[in-house]
């Protein structure tokens, strides 16, 4: 019995009162972690134990960062805006012609509309960061909601703008994934390429299988974008628009929201330029058993 106590204090016992231990250790009086358990080299139940609590930490300190620096990054993009309308306000007290005090009025509605996208599209993000997980998937047939879409465009903008050609896989394409982040997914392509595509271009849709994948390719025929901003436009809060001074009518989390929707889904997007110019975003996501 002695042998046996000794036994199970020393393989069971003391790692167990090691790990709470460290797990009283790696939390503050406000809850905040400050370290993390460290992977254990032990093939047996409590090691197994200690690599899950340490992916655990991991995890969830990665997901802290992730939400103080979004939190972050909004209150800085508010600045701006609501330091223009603090300006405009005074200056409209200030004046009494009655021309110049709508134009300050104006300009504060315009930075007003700017903020409200601004939290609307915030809550976007953050609504699929926490909760595309749990919404039903479904089989999606990526070449009819592509051919749908498409065809929306173009009734929606008649002879106006440019003009869209499409190029569908000769077989029926199906993603696992939810219809409607898919819709709003390419959506906010379709848009991004008409707006930078001059009234005389082309979209061109392309839909491909490669390597039990889906390859989705949307590319225009506007400025392109320079090498130095191929890896910053799905950051958050980033605009490039050489036409746009000052890119006051985007929030810059468009392509996030394509990223985070794409990526849960366990696919990928990129950006590239288009061979003959112009910019090209590829989507890739698993094909369906």
């Amino acid at each position: 019995a002695m042998i046996l106590t000794l036994l199970m204090s020393t393989t069971i016992a003391r790692p167990l009162s090691r790990l709470r231990q460290r797990a009283e250790e790696i939390l503050d009086r406000r809850g905040r972690l400050r370290g993390s358990f460290e992977p254990s080299r032990r093939s047996d139940e409590i090691g197994d134990l200690e690599r899950a609590l340490a992916e655990l930490t991991r995890r969830l300190e990665e997901h802290l960062q992730f939400t103080e620096s979004f939190a972050a990054d909004v209150s800085h993009e508010f600045k701006n805006p609501l330091a223009a309308i603090r300006t405009a306000t005074e200056m409209a007290l200030e004046v009494d012609e009655p021309g110049e005090r709508r134009r300050f009025l104006t300009m504060i509605q315009n930075d007003v509309a700017r903020m409200e996208r601004l939290l609307n599209e915030a809550r976007e993000i953050s609504r699929i960061d926490a909760r595309i997980d749990e919404e039903e998937l479904e089989r999606v047939a990526l070449d009819v909601l592509l051919e749908n879409l498409v065809e929306a465009f173009r009734l929606r903008r008649g002879d106006r703008g440019p003009q869209f050609t499409v190029a569908l896989a000769d077989r029926t394409v199906e993603v696992v994934a939810s219809a409607d982040r898919l819709t709003q997914v390419f959506e906010n392509l379709l848009a991004n390429a008409v707006s930078f595509s001059p009234a005389e271009g082309t979209v061109t849709v392309t839909l491909r299988v490669e390597d039990e994948q889906a390859v989705a390719t949307i590319a225009d025929e506007g400025p392109g974008i320079p090498e130095e901003h191929i890896e910053r436009i799905f950051s958050r809060f980033f605009s490039y628009r050489p036409d746009d001074e000052g890119d006051r009518g985007h929030s810059g989390l468009g392509l996030s929201i394509v990223r985070a929707v794409v990526e849960a889904y366990q696919g990928t997007v990129t950006a590239g330029a288009r061979s003959g110019g112009g910019a090209k975003m590829t989507i890739r996501l698993p094909i369906a058993d």
